[in-house]
């Protein structure tokens, strides 16, 4: 399924095709091609080779490349800058490659970063650097009714749910996930921790919740395309990565559905949160975890509060109109610039 990065490219193209021609490039067949034709977005699969061809052949005023340090994003900058057209890189990653970004980097007009986190890298391309922020659509990630998925998954009323919703990956913090689940439910068997995903740590994942009696206490969901039912199904959701993100799509879909967010303090998450106003911020340890929950879950003043301010802040900070706003003043920017160059 497209990840965080092609999720976030996705809402912004469904905007800008609003204004501009657009023509999406993709090296192969993949789930997200499917997304963007259903959206009616013109998208071909061009194998590398055929790439610079391709993009002389259309002729565009602007390429926005949203890959990491790949052989597709180095043959598009290198094809921009031979057909004298702007390039403006989406860095959404904290992975570096070294002298290749570098060498990205210097052949780029602009370089958009999702955070300072991801900003932190490209120190030495200050004058390049325009951060825009992921965002979601606040009408759609908004608080909503769905008992009726209570009912369906057979979950009782009175349980208060705590889940988390990304791929199953080792560093996504899923151990500690479910050390967590283990020790509350010594606790209280009014809680119920749900897991929305899919991918390599499922069986293991799976095993440990056998192995400790939890299926009880522990659903699996599987990968949702229902993100916005499956937030709203749950009072908490947890971001427990173990290495810094880059920036935490979760978080603010989470928050901008009233949502309380728990989360690592470690790279994207601390510059979207303020620790105790409109989220937490915890060291990845069960102890603190477990603390926070039971805190927010018994105090419904609390909740309320830091389910108002997370709305807010999105509202303020992350929102799709804002995000799409300074994506066209940067095209124009950058179009003017040409322009006056040659």
């Amino acid at each position: 399924p497209p990840g965080g990065g092609q999720i976030s490219l996705y809402y912004i193209l469904q905007r800008l095709k609003e204004k501009f021609n657009i023509k999406v490039f993709i090296p192969y067949d993949c789930e997200f091609f499917y997304w963007l034709k259903n959206e009616k977005i013109d998208t071909e699969i061009v194998p590398i080779q055929n790439l610079f061809f391709k993009i002389n052949e259309f002729k565009p005023d602007i390429i926005h490349c949203n890959s990491a340090t790949t052989k597709y994003t180095f043959i598009s900058v290198c094809s921009a800058k031979i057909l004298k057209i702007p390039f403006i890189w989406h860095n959404r990653t904290l992975d570096t490659a070294l002298w290749k970004e570098k060498l990205i980097a210097k052949l780029a007009t602009k370089i958009i970063v999702i955070s300072d986190a991801v900003k932190e890298k490209f120190k030495s391309f200050e004058d390049k650097i325009v951060k825009i922020y992921n965002a979601v659509d606040t009408k759609v990630f908004k608080p909503t009714d769905v008992s009726f998925l209570k009912k369906e998954l057979k979950i009782s009323e009175n349980k208060k749910i705590v889940g988390s919703i990304s791929r199953l990956d080792w560093w996504k913090g899923y151990d500690l996930f479910l050390e967590v689940a283990k020790k509350i439910s010594e606790i209280s068997n009014d809680i119920l921790f749900i897991i929305a995903g899919d991918g390599p740590e499922k069986k293991k994942l799976i095993d440990f919740v056998k192995k400790h009696n939890l299926s009880s206490k522990v659903m699996f969901l599987g990968f949702q395309k229902n993100i916005v039912e499956i937030i709203n199904l749950c009072d908490i959701i947890l971001n427990l990565s173990t290495k810094p993100e880059p920036f935490g799509r979760t978080i603010i879909e989470t928050m901008s559905c009233g949502k309380v967010v728990i989360a690592t303090d470690l790279g994207g998450p601390k510059e979207i949160i303020d620790n105790g106003i409109d989220g937490f911020l915890v060291e990845p340890k069960v102890e603190n975890v477990c603390k926070i929950i039971l805190q927010v879950l018994s105090d419904r003043e609390l909740y309320q509060k830091i389910s108002f301010s997370a709305r807010k802040k999105v509202e303020q900070k992350f929102s799709l109109d804002k995000q799409i706003y300074q994506i066209n003043m940067l095209y124009q920017e950058v179009i003017n610039e040409n322009i006056g160059g040659l």
